[in-house]
C-alpha cells in the first residue's frame, strides 16, 4: 500500500496566506509571518515550528528569527515526525 503524499499549497494560497498574516492586527504578526515563511520555503511541518526549543533543551515561548542558523543555511529539528532528528537546508 502506497502512503499518500501531503498537499502542497499552491502559489496563490500562499500568497494569500502571507497577505492576510501581513495585515493581522495581533502583537504576534512577525511571528506569524516567520511561522508561514518556514513552513512553505523550508518544507517545515507545523508540529515542528511548535516544537522548536533552544539549544540548551529550553522551551521557547515566542518564534524569532535567532533559532535558525542564517549563515549556514540550515535548520535542524530534533524529535521530528517519528522521532527522528532531521537538518534543513
Amino acid at each position: 500500500m502506497q502512503k499518500k503524499l501531503p498537499r502542497i499549497i499552491t502559489k496563490e494560497e500562499y500568497e494569500t496566506l502571507f497577505k492576510a498574516a501581513q495585515k493581522a492586527k495581533v502583537k504576534r504578526r512577525k511571528e506569524y509571518l516567520l511561522a508561514i515563511i518556514l513552513a512553505a520555503e523550508a518544507g517545515l511541518r507545523i508540529s515542528e515550528i511548535i516544537g522548536f526549543k533552544r539549544k540548551d533543551g529550553t522551551e521557547i515561548k515566542k518564534l524569532t528569527p535567532d533559532l535558525v542558523d542564517l549563515p549556514g543555511h540550515r535548520i535542524r529539528i530534533e524529535g521530528a515526525k517519528g522521532k527522528k532528528d532531521r537538518i534543513v537546508t
